[in-house]
């Protein structure tokens, strides 16, 4: 399963544009100036698998966020909304569970997938918001 991920998803991909970003930011509890900020910002995503390891490396701006983590298992995710994530991978899509610490936010989805053209497209949701984010390989 390793295998496969890596040759589908292990590269750097660079933002392309996105779908209903901000409304999305909204419902995830991010604040207005924050929001209009992140919603400007190109971000570039690293993904590398090392042997049953994946590191999924996003930088937008000055700041780096980086996860590493084995499939199946719950990992912290760091930042502004700490948590904990769950990242599974099935019919060739990689799927992210996060549920945050606090519990006065609501948990979202993370879905990747490589589309037919070759984008990596990357779905979110949050409390019935979703928004979409398309990746180029670099």
């Amino acid at each position: 399963m390793a295998a496969e991920l890596k040759s589908k998803f292990e590269g750097k991909w660079v933002h392309d544009r996105s779908e209903n970003l901000g409304a999305f930011l909204e419902k995830a509890g991010v604040g207005m100036i924050k929001r209009n900020l992140v919603q400007q910002l190109s971000p570039t995503m690293v993904i590398s698998v090392e042997g049953e390891t994946i590191t999924v490396s996003i930088t937008a701006g000055p700041k780096t966020n980086k996860s590493s983590f084995k499939l199946g298992e719950d990992y912290a995710v760091e930042g502004e909304q700490k948590g904990t994530a769950t990242t599974t991978y099935e019919g060739g899509k990689m799927k992210t569970v996060i549920k945050p610490n606090d519990s006065k936010l609501t948990g979202h989805t993370i879905l990747r997938d490589i589309c037919p053209k070759g984008q990596l497209v990357q779905t979110m949701e949050t409390g019935g918001v979703t928004a979409t984010r398309y990746f180029n390989k670099a």
